[in-house]
């Protein structure tokens, strides 16, 4: 994490420094938690819409948050794009998590058959639903923890990709052999024996519950090793989205208790509420996150350095000094050149992680919403296993998508190295408020086609003005302070 523009950087600081506490408490701390939660209220509700789903609605989500997060940042300086990829990437692999048996866990409900339940204990349901907030958001967060601190040597390396690694084994065997602790109301005869075992009901349990195991232990191991490498601030972000996440899961799914069938939005509020609640808890990794960077860049290490990140340079020098060996021109000039490089290097692969998740986003929401056409066009059915029978026409859509995505990151990267080699930053973009309301826009406009014409898309709409409206308002107060140098926006 470092500081991508020092005099946006110094600016932004300044002015909330010269002022009162009010604007800053508004707009550096409760504004950006209130637009995470609402992107999250939003996203996540696309994200469960039929279309997407799985890991494709986690990429909408996911990425939707991780693009806010770098905006945000960029507006005071901050250059966040490895976090961008971290925080999309991790909630995108949420997605491999089943939870939708759990939904009637909490009403005491357990189907064993066509027409045939028993009755367990809901807490059964709620439990599990916690297992699942504090996996999905743990694990992303651990993902994005490895941002907070670098690894060094081979060994550290071993550590934060082995622990976690091995904890998920762990956690398969352990929930797959121990049925007796982890499944509601297990027995032999129930879950093996009769016809419950099919997969729709026992044996979609013994399935899902060891495939958790894994995830879940995944998450311990990212603590655990974090822990032992010291990154005491990514263990923070770990602890903050299990914790978010883990709260919104069982909190959203009171919803199943009430008389909603009218309405048919239990399911979407419960959606809702989650991405509303684990926003919120990212808007606070978020404020975290500059508060790391203000600490690990301080003024005097900017006014002394003119620069961010310059650990490698400092290290040199103090070598230096204390071998007392003076460097010549030609050897500083060398060191400068291979710094530079280094540098360029560094910034290639940032851009490059930054091009793939946009596409990644782009492709995955036209996807979604040109699914839900086709479907409704009769192009392509639905079977009761939820296997799509492609015809040739959405075939065709996914592969102008996927091309013309192709086509546009390529020609972006091609563009980015030339300006690279001509030692342009690769950092700025023109007026990023407005490029995140024009992506919300799209993203709202693709969720709304997929849900329409049912009741909830009120509420997407709803989401939709409240977001645009805060946009709209941080954008009229930073032209109206001059907080954004000329040519920013």
């Amino acid at each position: 994490m470092e500081i991508g523009n020092l005099d946006q950087y110094k600016l932004y600081h300044y002015y909330f420094q010269s002022h009162g506490k009010k604007q800053d408490i508004f707009y550096n701390k409760v504004l950006p938690v209130i637009l995470f939660g609402l992107v999250g209220a939003f996203g996540w509700a696309i994200r469960g819409t039929s279309g997407w789903g799985g890991i494709p609605g986690g990429v909408v989500a996911g990425f939707w948050w991780s693009s806010l997060f770098y905006i945000l940042a960029k507006i005071r300086g901050v250059d966040a794009r490895w976090q961008f990829f971290a925080l999309g990437f991790g909630i995108a692999l949420g997605g491999l998590t089943g939870y939708g048996q759990f939904n009637s866990w909490i009403k005491g409900i357990f189907m064993t058959g066509p027409n045939e339940t028993i009755e367990i204990n809901p807490l059964w349901g709620f439990g599990w639903h916690f297992v699942v907030g504090v996996e999905w958001g743990g694990n992303a967060g651990g993902i994005l923890s490895w941002t907070y601190k670098k690894t060094e040597s081979v060994k550290e390396k071993l550590i934060r990709i082995g622990i976690p690694a091995l904890c998920g084994v762990l956690g398969f065997f352990i929930i797959k052999y121990n049925p007796q602790l982890f499944f509601p109301a297990y027995s032999e005869d129930l879950y093996l024996l009769s016809e419950c075992s099919s997969s729709e009901y026992c044996g979609r349990t013994m399935s899902t519950l060891p495939s958790l195991g894994v995830l879940i232990g995944v998450t311990i191991g990212f603590a655990i090793a974090e822990g032992i490498l010291k990154n005491w601030e990514g263990l923070k972000v770990i602890g903050i989205m299990a914790l978010g996440f883990g709260v919104a899961f069982p909190l959203g799914s009171l919803w199943f208790f009430g008389d909603l069938e009218n309405f048919h939005s239990w399911w979407k509020l419960w959606e809702e509420s989650i991405g509303l609640i684990g926003g919120i808890s990212i808007g606070f990794v978020f404020l975290r996150f500059l508060k790391v960077v203000e600490n690990r860049n301080n003024r005097e290490k900017i006014a002394e350095n003119g620069t961010i990140n310059r650990k490698n340079a400092n290290k040199d020098s103090n070598d230096s000094n204390n071998s007392g060996i003076s460097k010549t021109k030609s050897e500083s000039d060398q060191i400068m050149t291979m710094d530079k490089n280094q540098e360029q290097k560094i910034e290639w692969r940032k851009h490059v992680f930054f091009v793939l998740g946009l596409f990644l986003l782009y492709l995955y929401v036209l996807i979604g919403a040109s699914s839900q056409l086709m479907e409704h066009f009769s192009f392509y059915t639905i079977q009761i296993e939820g296997e799509y029978e492609f015809a040739p026409e959405i075939l065709t859509f996914f592969l102008i998508f996927g091309l013309t995505g192709i086509y546009g990151m390529i020609r972006n990267l091609i563009r980015a190295k030339k300006r690279l080699k001509e030692g342009q930053s690769l950092f700025p973009i023109k007026n990023p408020i407005a490029q995140f309301t024009k992506l919300s826009l799209f993203i709202a406009f693709c969720g709304i086609v997929a849900i329409f014409p049912a009741y909830m898309t009120l509420y997407y709409v709803v989401f939709l003005v409240l977001l645009l409206y805060l946009l709209c308002k941080a954008h009229e107060f930073y032209k109206s302070k001059n907080l954004i140098p000329d040519g920013f926006f």
